[in-house]
């Protein structure tokens, strides 16, 4: 199936393509820059040496809802802003 376009439509196409391309790179830019704070997951077993408790009792507290977690497939990984929320 063809389309007939004619070259004043295609221009008006190509221009606004080019203006989205611009405006997609420059808010790329600012997501970059404003957000540079990176994300520190832990293993239940580093968040226990970090909090200096067991494993269980943090196990305990996931189970609780006491502690927010990610789970990846089946891993279970806390924020480090999580845990530290818990120690003030």
């Amino acid at each position: 199936m063809m389309i007939a376009i004619d070259e004043k439509r295609l221009e008006i196409l190509e221009e606004k393509i080019s203006n989205l391309a611009e405006y997609l790179i420059k808010n790329q830019n600012n997501k970059t820059s404003s957000n540079n704070t990176t994300l520190e997951l832990m293993t239940v077993k580093e968040a226990s040496k970090y909090l200096n408790i067991s494993e269980i009792s943090v196990r305990k507290m996931i189970e609780k809802r006491e502690i927010k977690f990610k789970k990846i497939r089946t891993a279970i990984r806390i924020e480090k802003s999580e845990l530290d929320k818990l120690v003030k």
